[in-house]
């Protein structure tokens, strides 16, 4: 049983809605795409993969990783959350045809259709302001690709003591209301994620000594005592004996 199956079996209940954030985290000449589960304002790691480049990942990396990480929540309604990175229309549909809900959130030059006859216009001319918010059924987008129906949640945050947002929030959703693809996609700003406490160190340098499944076994396990399974998970390795094992499935 692995760390992560003792958390879904304590803290998980099926037939719930489980968050799941892909993200990318680079560290010196080390790249990390990565899906972590959302839960109470931490992100933990499901799966991950190391790249060879250093630049963004496409759309065949995250599909292969999400492939390897979701069936892991097969008991469970999905939401995967992105950000800019992320925001690949290919990867909207390929998500809505493996039957999960998305929130992913688009760059403002992007082209859309808000209607039939509507012209295309970059989701930066829509006028939005601090303070206001848009939400649009079945939008075509991406003037390039075609990309069939969607939904187009857009939310600017008001202004507050004197601080505003830059821009505003655009999310490519398959949620049929506003409030629940804003709500969905804030859990992706709620997360405290984790960071590694070698920070001067190169993770690649083997007279370190420090491999990256060390680095976030680690960050896992420094988290405060109310995250009682990792405790628990903690002494299950130390009672095998497996003390080297990634306490995640890891994609080299």
């Amino acid at each position: 049983m692995s760390v992560f199956e003792v958390f879904v079996r304590y803290h998980l209940k099926t037939d719930t809605t489980v968050y799941v954030a892909i993200d990318r985290t680079t560290w010196r000449e080390i790249n990390v795409l990565m899906v972590s589960v959302v839960w109470r304002g931490r992100a933990i790691p499901l799966y991950w993969h190391l790249m060879e480049n250093l630049g963004n990942s496409d759309y065949a990396e995250q599909t292969a990783l999400l492939s390897q990480a979701l069936p892991l929540l097969a008991d469970y309604t999905v939401v995967v959350l992105g950000d800019r990175e992320f925001c690949s229309v290919d990867l909207a549909r390929w998500l809505g045809e493996q039957g999960h809900y998305f929130c992913l959130r688009q760059k403002r030059c992007v082209y859309v259709k808000t209607s039939e006859h509507a012209a295309w216009q970059s989701l930066g001319t829509l006028g939005l302001s601090p303070g206001t918010q848009c939400f649009f059924n079945t939008v075509t987008l991406t003037k390039s690709k075609g990309f069939g129906k969607a939904h187009l949640a857009g939310k600017w945050k008001r202004r507050y003591r004197g601080f505003a947002p830059e821009e505003p929030w655009f999310i490519l959703t398959n949620f049929d209301a506003l409030d629940e693809a804003i709500r969905a996609y804030q859990k992706r700003f709620d997360i405290e994620m984790c960071q590694p406490q070698y920070p001067h160190r190169h993770l690649t340098d083997a007279a370190e000594e420090v491999s990256l499944e060390a680095v976030f076994r680690t960050c896992i396990f420094s988290y405060k005592v109310r995250n009682r399974w990792l405790l628990f998970a903690s002494a299950y390795f130390r009672r095998r004996g497996d003390v080297r094992r990634s306490p995640f499935p890891v994609k080299a």
